[in-house]
């Protein structure tokens, strides 16, 4: 019975964790001033100094094991339903109590570590963008300037022998230097400005490439592979 009561304490965090979401996106701007600036901030900093000293991507690394586990627990689950096939019910009523429980734990993890920041000011609104509609005359005017602009930046860029785009260093030392171009934005909006984590690739990017995807967002603090 106890154990049944922690897990329900940790079921109740799911609506512990909408409610957060919910005031959150009433007011962007304590959401902006408050989480994404002040507390947010603390946690991506702790949690990128740790991440930092490890040489691959922890998201790749979390993502894998989970499935792993996910699957073991699976396979676990219907065994001890297939050896007490009189306790099989209450089997799987405890399996999908603590399923939910750890689905709660980490709803409210991602909520208290990141999600608050799907409520945070746009950033249209932080850089004082006009987002009025567009005529069809403006938007030809700033294509046809980014086109001559991209045109202009091509001769630097280093090129292979059929002409493909290529990486001036290799991709570890390109990695290195991501954070850069948000420190270059930062001068026009400091908004913009944080201790960054590296960008690390994936041991299993060939997987990703048949998947068609080249990256992914993990929902921990400045994560991105």
């Amino acid at each position: 019975m106890p154990k049944l009561n922690k897990k329900l304490f940790f079921i109740l965090l799911v609506p512990l964790a909408y409610l957060m979401q919910f005031l959150s996106s009433k007011v962007p701007n304590l959401a902006e001033r408050i989480y994404t600036r002040g507390v947010y901030r603390l946690i991506a900093k702790l949690l990128n100094l740790v991440s930092g000293y490890i040489p691959v991507s922890v998201a790749e690394i979390l993502v894998v094991l989970s499935i792993l586990f996910i699957l073991f627990y699976i396979i676990k689950t219907v065994i001890k339903m297939v050896k007490s096939s009189s306790q099989a019910f209450k089997i799987l009523c405890n399996a999908l109590v603590n399923i939910l429980t750890a689905v709660s734990i980490l709803y409210f993890a991602f909520m208290l570590l990141w999600g608050i920041n799907y409520q945070r000011l746009p950033f249209s609104r932080i850089a004082g963008y006009d987002t009025s509609p567009a005529s069809v005359d403006e938007l030809l005017d700033v294509c046809e300037s980014l086109l001559v602009r991209a045109n202009e930046l091509r001769k630097y860029v280093a090129e292979d022998d059929n002409g493909v785009m290529k990486l001036s260093t290799g991709i570890n030392e390109t990695l290195k230097t991501a954070y850069m171009g948000y420190e270059t934005a930062s001068k026009t909006y400091p908004e913009l400005y944080h201790n960054y984590g590296r960008p690390k690739g994936v041991i299993l990017s060939e997987v990703m490439s048949y998947l068609a995807s080249e990256e992914f967002t993990f929902p921990l603090p400045a994560k991105q592979t």
